[in-house]
C-alpha cells in the first residue's frame, strides 16, 4: 500500500510542475489516471486535441473504466456514457489506423452488455454488424487481402443473425459460455482473430521465429513474402513520418544495441509481382549500389539469402525483400529487443508505416533508391546526377557523444528531375538487363551515372 501511494503522490508531483499548455500534460494525466480511476481519466481525455495521436487511447480508457465501474454497481448510466465514449473512439479514428479493430470490438461488446441488460434487440443486431466491421479492419491491418485468406479467415464464423420473435430464448442462448449459437455473432468469434495482434510481440520475439533473420528459409516463406510486397502502398501514398517516433526508435534501437545490425525502413512497394516470384537484391560496386530485382523464387538459393525488409504481420515478421548473403549475426543485439520493438509498433499504431531493415555492409553513405522496370537500385547519392530527392525510406541509428542519434547517411527514394517516376519511360522498348554491367550502362545511356 506504502508503494501505491507514494506512486500516487509521485505522479501527481508531475502533473503539478507541468504547465497547463506542455505537449506532455495528457500523458502524466493519463498515468495518474491508471492509479485514481476515472477522475484523472476524464482530464487527460480534455487536455488531448482531438486530433492528437493519442486522443482515441485515453477516450477509450475512459469508457473502459466506466464499463468496470457498470459491472460493479450495475448503474445503467455508467454503461451508456461507456457506449458514447466507444462510439466517440471510434468515429475519432482514422479507417486505416491498425487499431481501429480493437476499438470496434469494445464499441460492440458494450453494446452486447447492454443488450443484456435491457433486451433491446437493436443493440444485439447493432453490435453484430460492428463485429462484422472491426473483423474487416483486422484484414487490413493484418494484410489479409486476397479471396482465399479472407475466406479462411471467416471460414469458421457463424453466419449472420437473424431476428427471433422469442426473445427470452435468444437471451438464454446469447448468455451461454463459451458456446457457439449459429444465430448470433458471438465476441469470441472476433477474440479468436483479435488474438494476433495481442500476441505479435510473442510470435516475432521468440526465436527461431523470423524466417530469414534468425530462421532457415522455407519455399513457403516466399510465397508469403510475395503476397505481402503486393499489399503494400507505394512510398507516396504512405502518410509523414513523425520525426518523435524516429528519435524514439533511435534510443531504442541504441538501447538494445541493434543499431549496428538494423534499422527502420518506411513500408512500401512500387508494382506488382507476379506469381511464385520474390523481390532479391544483390551488391555491386564502381559506384557501389544495390540492385533488387522480381525473381522466379524457384531460382532463389534458399541457404545463400536472408530477409532484408520485414513487415508486422499476424504471422510476425515477413520478409517483402530479400538479400544475397547468409543471415546476420543478431548475438550482440538484446534479447528483449523485438519485444519492445513490436510493442511500439503496435502501441503507436505503426504496423503498417515502419518495418524493420538488416543493414548491408559497405553502406555507410546516403543512398537513392531509384524505380526500374519490376524493380528497383539504390545508388550512391554522390554518383547520381538529374534525379532529386522525394522521401526519406529508411534510418539507420549511432551513438554520437553517449547518445542515441539518427544518422545522416539515410536511405532516400529519388526521381528523375523530369518528373517522371520511373527511370526508363513507359510506353518505350525497356533496355535487356542480363547483368549488373547491362545495368550500369542503361543508367549511363539515359543520363543518371
Amino acid at each position: 500500500m506504502k508503494d501505491l501511494e507514494n506512486s500516487i503522490r509521485f505522479s501527481q508531483q508531475a502533473v503539478d510542475v507541468t504547465p497547463e499548455n506542455h505537449p506532455n500534460l495528457a500523458a502524466y494525466l493519463n498515468n495518474r489516471g491508471n492509479k485514481l480511476e476515472s477522475r484523472y481519466k476524464q482530464q487527460a481525455v480534455e487536455v488531448t486535441p482531438y486530433n492528437h495521436l493519442s486522443y482515441a487511447a485515453y477516450l477509450s480508457n475512459l469508457g473502459n473504466k466506466l464499463e468496470s465501474r457498470y459491472t460493479r454497481t450495475r448503474n445503467i448510466s455508467d454503461l451508456e456514457r461507456a457506449i458514447k465514449i466507444s462510439q466517440e473512439v471510434v468515429q475519432a479514428i482514422l479507417e486505416s489506423y491498425p487499431d481501429r479493430a480493437v476499438y470496434l470490438d469494445n464499441f460492440g461488446n458494450k453494446l452486447r452488455r447492454r443488450y443484456e441488460s435491457t433486451g433491446d434487440i437493436n443493440d444485439l443486431e447493432e453490435a453484430n454488424r460492428i463485429s462484422e466491421e472491426a473483423i474487416r479492419a483486422l484484414q487490413q491491418a493484418l494484410h489479409v487481402t486476397t479471396d482465399d485468406q479472407i475466406s479462411a479467415s471467416l471460414s469458421d464464423l457463424a453466419s449472420k443473425p437473424n431476428r427471433q420473435d422469442d426473445r427470452t430464448r435468444e437471451m438464454d442462448q446469447s448468455s451461454e459460455v463459451g458456446k457457439r449459437n449459429p444465430r448470433i455473432f458471438q465476441a469470441s468469434d472476433l477474440t479468436s482473430l483479435t488474438h494476433g495482434l495481442d500476441d505479435m510481440a510473442t510470435l516475432a520475439a521468440t526465436p527461431p521465429g523470423i524466417p530469414g533473420l534468425d530462421r532457415t528459409l522455407e519455399i513457403k516463406d516466399l510465397q508469403k513474402s510475395r503476397d505481402a510486397y503486393n499489399g503494400l502502398l507505394d512510398d507516396a501514398e504512405q502518410p509523414p513520418v513523425p520525426e518523435e517516433h524516429i528519435q524514439k526508435l533511435a534510443a531504442l534501437f541504441v538501447r538494445h544495441n541493434a543499431h549496428k545490425t538494423l534499422g527502420v525502413h518506411l513500408i512500401h512497394g512500387h508494382f506488382k509481382t507476379p506469381e511464385n516470384t520474390v523481390m532479391l537484391g544483390s551488391n555491386f560496386e564502381n559506384p557501389c549500389g544495390r540492385w533488387t530485382k522480381v525473381t522466379e523464387i524457384d531460382a532463389v538459393e534458399l541457404s545463400t539469402v536472408h530477409g532484408h525488409i520485414f513487415v508486422l504481420t499476424r504471422d510476425g515478421f515477413i520478409a517483402y525483400e530479400y538479400q544475397d548473403g547468409p543471415m546476420p549475426n543478431l548475438s550482440s543485439v538484446g534479447k528483449e529487443f523485438f519485444t519492445d520493438f513490436v510493442d511500439y509498433l503496435v502501441t503507436n499504431g505503426l504496423t503498417n508505416l515502419l518495418g524493420l531493415q538488416v543493414l548491408i555492409d559497405g553502406m555507410d553513405h546516403s543512398m537513392w533508391e531509384l524505380i526500374l522496370d519490376q524493380g528497383t537500385v539504390m545508388l550512391d547519392e554522390a554518383a547520381v546526377r538529374g534525379c532529386s530527392p522525394t522521401r526519406i525510406t529508411g534510418w539507420k541509428f549511432e551513438v554520437r557523444d553517449g547518445q542515441p542519434r539518427v544518422c545522416q547517411a539515410n536511405e532516400t527514394h529519388a526521381e528523375k528531375t523530369s518528373g517522371n517516376h520511373q527511370v526508363f519511360n513507359a510506353g518505350k522498348p525497356q533496355p535487356k538487363l542480363s547483368d549488373v554491367n547491362d545495368l550500369k550502362k542503361a543508367l549511363v545511356d539515359v543520363d543518371l551515372l
